[in-house]
């Protein structure tokens, strides 16, 4: 357990300096096992999925923000985001 605490301090570190691409890389290489989990939490208009991605967020539990997908409304025609997070796994 303490050697996984030093792998999940090591990639809080790598993500505040290089981002998820920086992490992805730094599991690839170490070739440490992990699985991607991501999770939908609705429209960037709405409060509450807001809070939900808020509270979801934590470096230190493998939870970040992912980027937003932008859907078009057909009878609309606006585009909303949807705010989406990543979990990752390791195995």
């Amino acid at each position: 357990m303490k050697n996984n605490n030093r792998v999940i301090l090591e990639i809080v570190r790598i993500y505040n300096l290089k981002g998820l691409k920086g992490v992805y890389s730094f599991l690839s290489k170490s070739g440490i096992p992990y699985k991607k989990e991501f999770f939908e939490f609705g429209l960037s208009t709405s409060i509450e999925a807001t809070v939900l991605k808020g509270v979801f967020v934590n470096p230190f539990l493998l939870q970040f923000h992912y980027y937003s997908v932008s859907i078009r409304s057909r009878k609309t025609k606006f585009t909303y985001n949807r705010l989406r997070g990543v979990k990752i796994v390791l195995l």
